[in-house]
């Protein structure tokens, strides 16, 4: 562990902080929800996730049972230079999963 990690911790554990943020504001905001509409919230919130096609997210929301599985996932998968990244840009370039994405927030905020 570097001094920096020491100081202000791992990568892993900033992203296990901030998708619990978000986990516990969503089932407290909106509570009753499916365990996987939680985790799917976190998970389209976290860049480069955000613009993946819906069979990635449903592989990655499979494989994951708590916010813990998930932010460990976004943690390995979500380094910068992945090609989650590149997929990423080119769907954002294709503009086809921004609707999707809104579509989700409001049914799920709605």
């Amino acid at each position: 562990m570097g001094f920096f990690s020491a100081i202000f911790g791992t990568r892993e554990e900033k992203v296990l902080k901030t998708c619990t943020k978000i986990y516990n504001k969503a089932k407290r905001m909106k509570p009753g929800r499916s365990e996987r509409d939680y985790l799917k919230i976190v998970l389209i919130t976290k860049p480069p996730f955000d613009y993946q096609v819906d069979e990635i997210l449903d592989d990655i929301l499979d494989s994951c049972e708590n916010i813990n599985d998930l932010s460990m996932v976004i943690a390995e998968q979500g380094e910068i230079g992945s090609s989650l990244w590149e997929f990423r840009e080119r769907n954002v370039k294709l503009g086809i999963l921004s609707a999707r994405n809104k579509k989700y927030f409001s049914e799920f905020w709605g």
